[in-house]
Formats: C-alpha cells, sequence, structure tokens
C-alpha cells in the first residue's frame, strides 16, 4: 500500500519540487502571482467546466448517503475550526488573516489532482466515478463557497484588525452582507461551474474546438497550481522560521486534515454502510481516500486571492503532504479492519 501511493505521488511532487528549485530564480519568483492568477481566472474554470460537461451519468442509483458525508463533514469542520481560531485561539499567536486560509487548508482536500488517480490507482477503474463525483463535490464546495464560509466564521472584506486605537471598526450593514455574498458567487470558479452545469442539464452540444481548447487549459491546472505550490515553498519555511506562521499551529491543521478528518470520516461511512448494506466497497473507499487527502495545492491559489497570505497556506500544504504517504496506509489499513 506504501509503494503504491508513493509511485502515484511521484510525478506530482517532482514537480512540486521543480517549482521549490526554480524559487531560487528572481524571475520565477516574481511571477508567483501572475502564475496564480493564471490558474485561478482561467485553467481553473476551464477544469470545472471540462469535468461537469464530461462527467457520465450513472445508469443506476448513486448512493448518496456515501457522497454527502465527506463534504458535509469538511464544511461542517471549516465553520468549526474557524470559529475556534477566531474566538478561543490564543490572542497575538497568528494574523487575523491567517485564520480562514489555516480553517481551508485543514478541511479541503486535494481531490481532483490526487484523490481520483490514487482511488483509481487502489480500488481499480470503477473506481472513476465514485471518485469523480466525490472531488466535484469537495471542489465545488470550497472553490465556489469560500469566500461565504469565510464571512458565515465572520471573516470578510471590511474586517480590519489593524485599525488606530480608538478608532472604532467599520460595521457594514446587513444589506451590504448580502451584497457581498452574492458578490462573492461572480468568481472564475463559480462561472465555470455554472456554464457547466446549464451545459450537461440541458443538453448542450458543446463545439469540439471548444471542448478541446477548455480540455487542454484544464490539463494544465494541476502542473501549474503543483508549481506554484513549489514556488512558494522557501517562502513558506522562512516565514515559519521568523514565526510569521506559527509552527504550533501549522502542525494541527496537517494533523487534522490528514488524521483526524479522515478518521472521523471512516466512522461515519462506517456506520451509513451498516444502514445501507447495499453500498459498494468501491464507493466506501473512494470516500475515504478523498477526505484522507492532503491540504488542496488550489488552497494556495484561494490564500492569494482572498487573503494574501501564501506562506501560511504553503506551509500546511507542505506539511500534510510530507504526512500523507504515512497516514494514507494507515488509515486504509485500519479501515478494513
Amino acid at each position: 500500500m506504501l509503494l503504491t501511493t508513493v509511485a502515484l505521488l511521484a510525478p506530482l511532487l517532482l514537480i512540486g519540487a521543480l517549482g521549490v528549485v526554480s524559487a531560487r530564480s528572481r524571475h520565477f519568483r516574481q511571477a508567483l502571482n501572475p502564475l496564480n492568477e493564471f490558474v485561478f481566472r482561467i485553467t481553473l474554470p476551464c477544469y470545472l467546466f471540462t469535468v461537469i460537461v464530461k462527467a457520465p451519468r450513472p445508469t443506476g442509483g448513486v448512493p448518496w448517503l456515501i457522497l454527502l458525508p465527506g463534504p458535509l463533514l469538511a464544511g461542517a469542520g471549516f465553520v468549526v475550526i474557524g470559529f475556534v481560531l477566531l474566538r478561543r485561539w490564543p490572542r497575538g499567536t497568528m494574523r487575523h488573516q491567517q485564520i480562514g486560509v489555516v480553517a481551508l487548508c485543514a478541511t479541503w482536500g486535494n481531490v481532483a489532482y490526487l484523490g481520483v488517480p490514487i482511488a483509481t490507482g487502489l480500488a481499480g477503474p470503477e473506481a472513476g466515478l465514485p471518485a469523480g463525483i466525490m472531488q466535484l463535490l469537495h471542489n465545488l464546495l470550497f472553490l465556489v463557497g469560500y469566500p461565504v464560509l469565510r464571512r458565515l466564521i465572520g471573516l470578510g472584506a471590511h474586517t480590519n484588525q489593524n485599525l488606530p486605537t480608538g478608532i472604532s471598526k467599520y460595521r457594514p450593514s446587513l444589506w451590504h452582507r448580502i451584497i457581498d455574498v452574492l458578490t462573492t458567487f461572480l468568481n472564475p470558479a463559480t462561472l465555470g461551474v455554472g456554464i457547466g452545469v446549464i451545459t450537461q442539464v440541458m443538453s448542450i452540444s458543446v463545439p469540439d474546438v471548444v471542448l478541446t481548447t477548455t480540455t487542454l487549459l484544464a490539463g494544465a491546472t494541476v502542473p501549474c497550481a503543483l508549481f506554484v505550490a513549489g514556488l512558494a515553498v522557501p517562502g513558506a519555511f522562512h516565514a515559519v522560521r521568523r514565526r510569521t506562521v506559527p509552527l504550533f499551529t501549522v502542525l494541527v491543521a496537517a494533523g487534522i486534515k490528514t488524521l483526524i478528518l479522515p478518521a472521523i470520516g471512516a466512522l461515519v461511512l462506517r456506520l451509513v454502510a451498516f444502514t445501507d448494506s447495499s453500498t459498494g466497497s468501491v464507493w466506501l473507499l473512494s470516500a475515504l481516500i478523498m477526505l484522507a487527502m492532503p491540504s488542496a495545492s488550489a488552497a494556495l491559489n484561494l490564500a492569494i486571492a482572498y487573503d494574501r497570505e501564501p506562506d501560511a497556506a504553503a506551509s500546511i500544504i507542505i506539511s500534510t503532504m510530507l504526512m500523507f504517504p504515512l497516514t494514507l496506509p494507515i488509515m486504509l489499513t485500519l479501515n478494513a479492519m
């Protein structure tokens, strides 16, 4: 199990390592933000559109009791972690804008780039359908819902923790909050998902030239996102050394993502399996693999776009990637027992 997992991870890790080496060049370091914009605004929407349009429609019944616990658990975990960091975490140990990033990286897994190939590699080609549907649900939750989840726990564009003493903080009205939430849905990821869903539901025929173009751009999402994550590694290590990102917080978030969240998910999925004996083992295994994935490399893109905090995201992503080759076989073995 360990050798199989490492073999599947090796090409992706090599791309990330190439980014780390390239970060020694000033020109590549200066390209971090433009590359991130390219992924976030162009390749990622194309990826979501292409996945939805090409998604096969299942002929039999879909076991929603297996599909839904993972995304729901991840979303609930984000809210709980966000509230704890915002209200119960020791003051002064981390910057306010890092709270959403830590909660994001502790709950959103690399379900598309790693989850689908690992699920099909461990469970066979028949895992392609369940893994494809599950990664879509996970990614929709965070790619589309992250701005809303940030506002749900008390973070937002109007939040400012560095106002001078004696000056009251601006508190937007309910109407302005509603406008903010509606505006956040008009991001590139949402547009890609919306156009894809409309195309799929209405059975609209997509011209080959359009689908080929979006497929080619979608293929650039994985290597570009991992390369950007690699470029951010030196800055992440530097941030930890100078205590910009608390090491304890990074390790706690990595532990939640690779151990606690999949352990809770395994218990929930086992309970569902007892109540629905018709559920196939491939669906159960795929659901657990999705929860056990390391932090999504695309979390770095969201951290830059919404929080301007690449160091915190990169630190947690790196930590989970280092822990993941060991924790995944442990979780799968315990689940099998």
